[in-house]
Protein backbone atom coordinates (compact mmCIF):
# COMPACT_ATOMS: atom_id res chain seq x y z
CA UNK A 1 0.00 0.00 0.00
CA UNK A 2 1.22 3.60 -1.34
CA UNK A 3 1.38 5.87 2.05
CA UNK A 4 1.25 9.71 1.80
CA UNK A 5 2.98 12.30 3.94
CA UNK A 6 0.46 15.19 4.61
CA UNK A 7 1.09 18.28 6.89
CA UNK A 8 -2.31 18.33 9.71
CA UNK A 9 -3.26 21.44 10.79
CA UNK A 10 -4.88 20.09 14.41
CA UNK A 11 -5.12 23.81 15.83
CA UNK A 12 -5.15 27.03 15.60
CA UNK A 13 -1.58 27.81 14.62
CA UNK A 14 -0.37 24.04 14.88
CA UNK A 15 0.58 21.73 11.58
CA UNK A 16 1.97 18.57 12.16
CA UNK A 17 3.31 15.70 9.68
CA UNK A 18 0.95 12.71 9.22
CA UNK A 19 0.89 9.30 7.34
CA UNK A 20 -2.47 8.48 5.01
CA UNK A 21 -2.87 5.48 3.03
CA UNK A 22 -3.31 6.58 -0.35
CA UNK A 23 -6.88 5.11 -2.29
CA UNK A 24 -6.09 1.92 -4.28
CA UNK A 25 -9.16 2.66 -6.53
CA UNK A 26 -10.72 6.12 -6.79
CA UNK A 27 -14.10 6.59 -7.46
CA UNK A 28 -15.68 7.64 -10.42
CA UNK A 29 -14.60 10.95 -12.51
CA UNK A 30 -11.83 10.84 -9.98
CA UNK A 31 -8.03 11.88 -10.52
CA UNK A 32 -5.25 10.63 -7.80
CA UNK A 33 -2.51 13.70 -7.96
CA UNK A 34 1.08 13.30 -6.69
CA UNK A 35 1.22 16.67 -5.72
CA UNK A 36 4.07 18.67 -7.08
CA UNK A 37 3.80 22.10 -5.52
CA UNK A 38 1.45 24.21 -3.72
CA UNK A 39 1.18 28.17 -4.19
CA UNK A 40 0.12 29.76 -0.41
CA UNK A 41 -1.77 32.69 -0.49
CA UNK A 42 -3.43 34.77 2.63
CA UNK A 43 -6.66 32.75 3.21
CA UNK A 44 -3.92 29.94 4.36
CA UNK A 45 -2.72 32.61 6.42
CA UNK A 46 -6.29 33.33 7.85
CA UNK A 47 -6.95 29.37 8.35
CA UNK A 48 -3.55 28.47 10.09
CA UNK A 49 -4.53 31.83 12.94
CA UNK A 50 -8.15 31.31 12.91
CA UNK A 51 -8.90 34.01 11.78
CA UNK A 52 -10.36 33.52 8.34
CA UNK A 53 -14.68 33.26 9.46
CA UNK A 54 -16.67 30.89 11.83
CA UNK A 55 -16.92 27.47 11.27
CA UNK A 56 -14.78 26.37 7.88
CA UNK A 57 -11.13 27.30 9.97
CA UNK A 58 -12.03 25.26 13.20
CA UNK A 59 -12.69 22.10 11.90
CA UNK A 60 -9.39 19.92 12.64
CA UNK A 61 -7.80 17.94 12.27
CA UNK A 62 -7.72 18.91 8.39
CA UNK A 63 -4.90 18.81 5.43
CA UNK A 64 -4.66 22.28 4.17
CA UNK A 65 -3.95 23.59 0.76
CA UNK A 66 -5.79 24.36 -2.18
CA UNK A 67 -3.59 25.66 -4.80
CA UNK A 68 -2.20 22.13 -6.15
CA UNK A 69 0.19 21.72 -9.46
CA UNK A 70 1.43 17.90 -10.22
CA UNK A 71 1.07 14.53 -12.16
CA UNK A 72 -1.65 12.88 -13.23
CA UNK A 73 -1.13 9.27 -10.75
CA UNK A 74 -4.02 7.29 -11.54
CA UNK A 75 -7.37 8.63 -13.32
CA UNK A 76 -11.20 7.37 -14.26
CA UNK A 77 -12.64 7.06 -17.74
CA UNK A 78 -14.92 9.93 -16.78
CA UNK A 79 -12.29 12.16 -15.81
CA UNK A 80 -10.02 11.34 -18.93
CA UNK A 81 -13.84 12.07 -21.24
CA UNK A 82 -14.40 15.36 -19.21
CA UNK A 83 -10.85 16.68 -19.03
CA UNK A 84 -8.90 15.05 -21.62
CA UNK A 85 -5.63 14.65 -19.23
CA UNK A 86 -4.03 11.31 -18.95
CA UNK A 87 -1.88 9.27 -16.35
CA UNK A 88 1.14 11.07 -16.15
CA UNK A 89 0.24 14.64 -17.54
CA UNK A 90 1.52 17.90 -15.13
CA UNK A 91 -2.12 19.91 -14.29
CA UNK A 92 -3.36 22.44 -12.15
CA UNK A 93 -6.50 22.14 -10.12
CA UNK A 94 -8.83 25.16 -9.51
CA UNK A 95 -9.20 25.26 -5.55
CA UNK A 96 -13.50 25.22 -5.80
CA UNK A 97 -15.23 22.89 -7.38
CA UNK A 98 -19.22 24.30 -7.59
CA UNK A 99 -22.25 21.58 -8.10
CA UNK A 100 -22.41 22.89 -11.45
CA UNK A 101 -26.29 22.37 -11.36
CA UNK A 102 -27.92 24.43 -8.57
CA UNK A 103 -29.75 27.69 -9.31
CA UNK A 104 -26.47 30.00 -8.32
CA UNK A 105 -24.43 27.88 -10.62
CA UNK A 106 -27.50 27.72 -13.55
CA UNK A 107 -27.14 31.55 -13.27
CA UNK A 108 -23.49 31.88 -13.82
CA UNK A 109 -22.73 32.57 -9.93
CA UNK A 110 -20.83 29.68 -9.28
CA UNK A 111 -18.78 31.24 -6.83
CA UNK A 112 -22.19 31.28 -4.75
CA UNK A 113 -22.74 27.75 -5.55
CA UNK A 114 -23.73 26.49 -1.88
CA UNK A 115 -22.57 22.76 -2.45
CA UNK A 116 -19.06 24.25 -3.47
CA UNK A 117 -16.06 21.75 -2.47
CA UNK A 118 -13.59 24.01 -1.38
CA UNK A 119 -9.42 22.06 -1.23
CA UNK A 120 -8.05 22.28 2.23
CA UNK A 121 -11.28 22.64 4.44
CA UNK A 122 -12.48 19.49 4.37
CA UNK A 123 -11.89 17.56 7.82
CA UNK A 124 -10.46 14.07 7.68
CA UNK A 125 -13.23 11.57 8.06
CA UNK A 126 -14.44 8.31 6.79
CA UNK A 127 -14.20 10.24 2.87
CA UNK A 128 -10.48 10.10 3.48
CA UNK A 129 -7.87 12.55 4.02
CA UNK A 130 -6.34 13.67 1.09
CA UNK A 131 -8.65 16.66 0.07
CA UNK A 132 -5.95 19.09 0.34
CA UNK A 133 -2.47 20.21 -1.26
CA UNK A 134 0.01 19.96 2.19
CA UNK A 135 0.51 16.11 0.92
CA UNK A 136 2.00 14.18 -1.18
CA UNK A 137 -1.12 13.01 -3.14
CA UNK A 138 -4.43 14.58 -3.32
CA UNK A 139 -7.78 13.29 -4.31
CA UNK A 140 -9.03 15.52 -7.31
CA UNK A 141 -12.94 16.28 -6.94
CA UNK A 142 -15.34 15.15 -9.72
CA UNK A 143 -16.49 18.53 -9.98
CA UNK A 144 -13.13 20.20 -10.35
CA UNK A 145 -11.70 21.99 -13.26
CA UNK A 146 -7.93 20.99 -14.18
CA UNK A 147 -5.32 22.91 -16.72
CA UNK A 148 -2.84 20.68 -18.60
CA UNK A 149 0.55 23.00 -17.95
CA UNK A 150 3.99 21.79 -19.42
CA UNK A 151 6.36 20.23 -17.55
CA UNK A 152 8.53 22.67 -19.12
CA UNK A 153 7.38 25.40 -17.15
CA UNK A 154 9.39 25.83 -14.04
CA UNK A 155 7.64 25.06 -11.19
CA UNK A 156 8.33 28.49 -9.31
CA UNK A 157 6.15 30.00 -12.13
CA UNK A 158 3.48 26.82 -12.21
CA UNK A 159 2.54 27.77 -8.41
CA UNK A 160 1.52 31.20 -9.46
CA UNK A 161 -1.76 29.87 -11.39
CA UNK A 162 -4.26 30.76 -8.30
CA UNK A 163 -2.60 34.06 -7.85
CA UNK A 164 -2.77 35.06 -11.49
CA UNK A 165 -6.45 33.99 -11.77
CA UNK A 166 -7.07 36.36 -9.06
CA UNK A 167 -5.49 39.37 -10.79
CA UNK A 168 -7.58 38.81 -13.79
CA UNK A 169 -10.71 37.76 -12.01
CA UNK A 170 -10.69 40.81 -9.42
CA UNK A 171 -8.92 42.84 -11.65
CA UNK A 172 -10.67 42.88 -15.14
CA UNK A 173 -13.83 40.67 -14.76
CA UNK A 174 -15.18 41.63 -11.51
CA UNK A 175 -14.47 45.29 -11.53
CA UNK A 176 -15.29 45.60 -15.49
CA UNK A 177 -12.48 46.68 -16.49
CA UNK A 178 -12.50 48.43 -20.21
CA UNK A 179 -9.47 50.06 -22.50
CA UNK A 180 -9.10 53.87 -20.96
CA UNK A 181 -10.27 52.88 -17.61
CA UNK A 182 -8.51 54.12 -14.58
CA UNK A 183 -7.77 51.32 -11.57
CA UNK A 184 -6.14 51.83 -8.66
CA UNK A 185 -4.86 48.63 -6.49
CA UNK A 186 -4.99 48.94 -2.77
CA UNK A 187 -1.88 46.16 -2.12
CA UNK A 188 0.91 45.48 -3.98
CA UNK A 189 1.38 41.86 -2.95
CA UNK A 190 1.32 39.26 -5.54
CA UNK A 191 -2.79 39.34 -6.45
CA UNK A 192 -2.02 43.27 -6.64
CA UNK A 193 0.97 42.76 -8.48
CA UNK A 194 -0.70 40.58 -11.04
CA UNK A 195 -3.69 42.41 -10.71
CA UNK A 196 -1.85 45.60 -12.19
CA UNK A 197 -0.06 43.33 -15.45
CA UNK A 198 -3.97 42.30 -16.15
CA UNK A 199 -5.44 45.50 -15.86
CA UNK A 200 -2.48 46.72 -18.54
CA UNK A 201 -3.58 43.81 -20.50
CA UNK A 202 -7.00 45.12 -20.30
CA UNK A 203 -6.23 48.24 -21.96
CA UNK A 204 -6.43 50.97 -18.64
CA UNK A 205 -5.34 54.31 -18.76
CA UNK A 206 -3.12 55.05 -15.40
CA UNK A 207 -2.99 51.80 -13.07
CA UNK A 208 -1.98 53.15 -9.42
CA UNK A 209 -0.78 50.78 -7.01
CA UNK A 210 -0.99 52.43 -3.39
CA UNK A 211 1.49 50.20 -0.92
CA UNK A 212 3.21 51.24 2.40
CA UNK A 213 6.59 52.22 0.95
CA UNK A 214 8.21 48.89 -0.03
CA UNK A 215 10.38 49.83 -2.53
CA UNK A 216 11.09 45.99 -4.45
CA UNK A 217 7.23 45.80 -4.35
CA UNK A 218 7.28 49.18 -6.09
CA UNK A 219 9.64 48.40 -8.66
CA UNK A 220 7.59 45.05 -9.49
CA UNK A 221 4.25 46.84 -9.49
CA UNK A 222 5.95 48.99 -12.15
CA UNK A 223 7.33 46.38 -14.25
CA UNK A 224 4.06 44.22 -14.06
CA UNK A 225 2.07 47.09 -15.34
CA UNK A 226 1.55 50.16 -12.65
CA UNK A 227 2.07 53.70 -13.84
CA UNK A 228 2.00 55.37 -10.33
CA UNK A 229 3.28 53.58 -7.29
CA UNK A 230 1.95 55.67 -3.68
CA UNK A 231 2.73 55.58 -0.26
CA UNK A 232 -0.04 55.12 1.92
CA UNK A 233 1.96 56.00 4.67
CA UNK A 234 3.43 59.19 3.17
CA UNK A 235 0.96 60.74 1.03
CA UNK A 236 -2.24 61.87 0.52
CA UNK A 237 -3.63 58.80 -1.69
CA UNK A 238 -6.88 60.33 -2.28
CA UNK A 239 -6.25 63.45 -3.20
CA UNK A 240 -2.66 61.83 -5.24
CA UNK A 241 -5.34 59.53 -7.02
CA UNK A 242 -7.67 62.38 -7.97
CA UNK A 243 -4.93 64.38 -9.28
CA UNK A 244 -3.48 61.55 -11.61
CA UNK A 245 -7.43 60.07 -12.81
CA UNK A 246 -8.62 63.67 -13.32
CA UNK A 247 -10.98 63.56 -10.67
CA UNK A 248 -11.29 59.68 -9.48
CA UNK A 249 -10.45 56.33 -10.36
CA UNK A 250 -13.64 54.18 -12.45
CA UNK A 251 -11.80 51.20 -10.93
CA UNK A 252 -10.30 49.98 -7.32
CA UNK A 253 -9.61 46.93 -6.24
CA UNK A 254 -9.12 46.82 -2.39
CA UNK A 255 -6.67 43.79 -1.41
CA UNK A 256 -5.07 45.20 1.96
CA UNK A 257 -5.90 42.51 4.82
CA UNK A 258 -7.00 43.29 7.96
CA UNK A 259 -6.59 47.19 7.06
CA UNK A 260 -10.43 48.97 7.55
CA UNK A 261 -9.07 52.31 6.61
CA UNK A 262 -9.17 51.24 2.84
CA UNK A 263 -13.08 50.90 2.28
CA UNK A 264 -13.37 54.31 3.09
CA UNK A 265 -10.15 55.43 1.00
CA UNK A 266 -11.47 53.73 -2.19
CA UNK A 267 -15.20 55.09 -1.58
CA UNK A 268 -13.48 58.65 -1.44
CA UNK A 269 -11.23 58.21 -4.53
CA UNK A 270 -14.13 56.85 -6.80
CA UNK A 271 -14.96 58.72 -10.03
CA UNK A 272 -19.11 58.67 -10.14
CA UNK A 273 -20.33 55.68 -11.21
CA UNK A 274 -17.24 53.57 -10.26
CA UNK A 275 -16.59 50.24 -9.40
CA UNK A 276 -14.83 49.06 -6.04
CA UNK A 277 -14.22 45.32 -5.80
CA UNK A 278 -13.21 43.94 -1.98
CA UNK A 279 -11.11 41.40 -1.66
CA UNK A 280 -8.76 41.66 1.26
CA UNK A 281 -10.58 40.07 4.54
CA UNK A 282 -10.86 42.87 7.13
CA UNK A 283 -11.81 40.49 10.38
CA UNK A 284 -13.63 43.57 11.73
CA UNK A 285 -16.97 45.44 10.89
CA UNK A 286 -16.23 48.93 8.90
CA UNK A 287 -18.46 51.79 9.36
CA UNK A 288 -18.58 53.16 5.76
CA UNK A 289 -19.61 56.54 4.17
CA UNK A 290 -23.06 55.60 2.90
CA UNK A 291 -23.74 58.65 1.69
CA UNK A 292 -21.17 59.04 -0.80
CA UNK A 293 -21.99 55.40 -2.32
CA UNK A 294 -25.53 56.95 -2.96
CA UNK A 295 -24.33 60.28 -4.44
CA UNK A 296 -21.43 58.71 -6.70
CA UNK A 297 -23.80 56.10 -7.91
CA UNK A 298 -21.00 53.49 -6.53
CA UNK A 299 -21.15 50.23 -6.93
CA UNK A 300 -19.41 47.80 -4.40
CA UNK A 301 -18.55 44.15 -5.41
CA UNK A 302 -17.41 41.53 -2.73
CA UNK A 303 -15.48 38.26 -4.28
CA UNK A 304 -13.83 35.47 -3.29
CA UNK A 305 -11.88 33.04 -4.78
CA UNK A 306 -11.50 32.98 -8.92
CA UNK A 307 -13.63 31.91 -11.27
CA UNK A 308 -13.25 29.99 -14.52
CA UNK A 309 -12.42 33.20 -16.65
CA UNK A 310 -9.76 34.60 -14.28
CA UNK A 311 -8.23 30.76 -14.53
CA UNK A 312 -8.26 30.68 -18.28
CA UNK A 313 -6.51 34.10 -18.54
CA UNK A 314 -3.90 32.56 -15.91
CA UNK A 315 -3.09 29.24 -17.29
CA UNK A 316 -2.78 31.00 -20.87
CA UNK A 317 -0.14 33.75 -19.46
CA UNK A 318 1.74 31.02 -17.72
CA UNK A 319 2.03 29.10 -20.35
CA UNK A 320 2.62 31.86 -23.42
CA UNK A 321 5.91 32.96 -20.95
CA UNK A 322 5.14 36.56 -22.26
CA UNK A 323 5.91 38.27 -19.11
CA UNK A 324 8.73 37.61 -16.10
CA UNK A 325 6.85 35.18 -13.55
CA UNK A 326 9.87 34.27 -12.18
CA UNK A 327 10.43 37.69 -10.37
CA UNK A 328 7.49 36.81 -8.38
CA UNK A 329 8.62 33.78 -6.72
CA UNK A 330 10.49 34.66 -3.68
CA UNK A 331 10.09 31.94 -1.50
CA UNK A 332 9.98 27.65 -1.56
CA UNK A 333 9.77 25.39 1.46
CA UNK A 334 9.48 21.47 2.09
CA UNK A 335 6.55 19.79 2.47
CA UNK A 336 7.49 19.23 6.57
CA UNK A 337 8.25 23.31 6.44
CA UNK A 338 4.41 23.88 5.51
CA UNK A 339 3.88 26.18 8.88
CA UNK A 340 6.54 27.84 8.00
CA UNK A 341 5.92 28.83 4.60
CA UNK A 342 2.74 30.39 5.89
CA UNK A 343 4.06 31.90 8.32
CA UNK A 344 7.06 33.37 6.22
CA UNK A 345 4.04 34.90 3.95
CA UNK A 346 1.93 36.12 7.08
CA UNK A 347 5.38 38.55 8.48
CA UNK A 348 8.67 37.81 6.94
CA UNK A 349 11.26 39.77 8.36
CA UNK A 350 12.08 43.10 8.43
CA UNK A 351 14.25 42.68 5.26
CA UNK A 352 12.49 40.14 3.96
CA UNK A 353 10.00 40.09 0.70
CA UNK A 354 7.46 37.07 0.56
CA UNK A 355 5.29 37.16 -2.16
CA UNK A 356 5.08 34.23 -4.12
CA UNK A 357 5.62 31.51 -1.62
CA UNK A 358 5.15 27.69 -2.06
CA UNK A 359 6.00 24.33 -0.53
CA UNK A 360 6.98 21.51 -2.50
CA UNK A 361 6.09 17.70 -2.51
Amino acid sequence: MTVSRAMVQTAVRHMEMAHFPVPEAIAPGQILLRVEANGVCGSDVSHYAGSFGAGSDREYPVVRGHEAVGHVAAITPEAVARWGVATGDRIVVEPVAPCRRCGRCAREAPELCERRFVYGRRPIDADGALWGAFSEYMLVHPGSRVHLIPDSIPIAEAALHNALAGGFEWTVRAAGTEPGDDVVILGPGLRGIAGAMAAQEAGARNIVMIGRGDPRKAELARAFGATHVLDSRTTDIVASVREICGGGAQRIVDLTPHAPWAMNAAIDMAALGATIVVVGVKGAQVPIASDQLLHKALTVRGVNGPGDWGYDRAIETIVARRRPLHLLHTHRFSLDQADRAITTLEGGGADELALGVCVTA
